[in-house]
């Protein structure tokens, strides 16, 4: 079995105060992720993931900055989220004004377990 830690973002330009998606990260079918921290940017409001596999799983937190290259000087939430793949993360905002962003961006760090040889 392999194990290892990774990250992925969506980004996209948002101009809207409704709830909107910001994309989709796919888990492939042979690896198993522990989402163990989430990021966001935009202009300000909260941010939230919905797994498909977890049809009651719709997780949101409060935006962590609204510079959108501050990931640096800002903390990221640690979290603790076990999905099994084949999953899809479809990822949203819902900002606190219609303010067009661009580059709104959505980070999620993960541990990753395959069944394979290691």
């Amino acid at each position: 079995m392999a194990r290892w830690t990774d990250s992925q973002s969506t980004s996209s330009t948002i101009a809207s105060a409704s709830k909107t998606s910001n994309g989709t990260i796919s888990i492939p079918s042979n690896q198993n992720w522990r989402i163990y921290g989430v990021w966001a940017s935009s202009v300000g409001g909260k941010f939230s993931i919905e797994p498909s596999t977890l049809s009651a799983g719709k997780f949101e937190w409060i935006q962590n900055s609204t510079t959108q290259t501050s990931i640096e000087t800002t903390q990221f939430y640690t979290t603790s989220i076990s999905l099994n793949g084949p999953c899809d993360i479809e990822t949203f905002f819902t900002n606190d004004a219609a303010t067009s962003t661009t580059n709104s961006r959505i980070q999620l760090m993960y541990e990753v377990t395959t069944g394979g040889p290691a």
